[in-house]
């Protein structure tokens, strides 16, 4: 039996999937420059991490997700934002 697909819906599936690995990325970012003593260092590992937030949250908004994937992806930014914060990268 052949299943027919929505191209639109296999794209928006990616994409909501290329956010979560990047997500997770910008996560790993954190922690790094978190663990750096080197300025320059922490400012170029923060600053891919604050780019890579930036582009989540303006992407997230152009896709339909379920409430479950937004919650998770929410939870996710919550914690990057944080450690923005922290390295200062955000004002408060």
């Amino acid at each position: 039996m052949i299943q027919h697909r929505n191209p639109r819906e296999d794209c928006n599936r990616v994409s909501i999937e290329i956010l979560f690995a990047d997500a997770d990325l910008a996560i790993t970012f954190t922690q790094l420059a978190l663990e750096r003593s080197e300025p320059t260092a922490v400012a170029r590992i923060a600053g891919n991490a604050r780019k890579a937030y930036d582009e989540i949250s303006r992407i997230r908004l152009l896709l339909p997700m379920s409430a479950w994937e937004s919650e998770r992806l929410d939870a996710k930014l919550a914690l990057i934002r944080k450690r923005l914060l922290g390295l200062g990268q955000i004002a408060s």
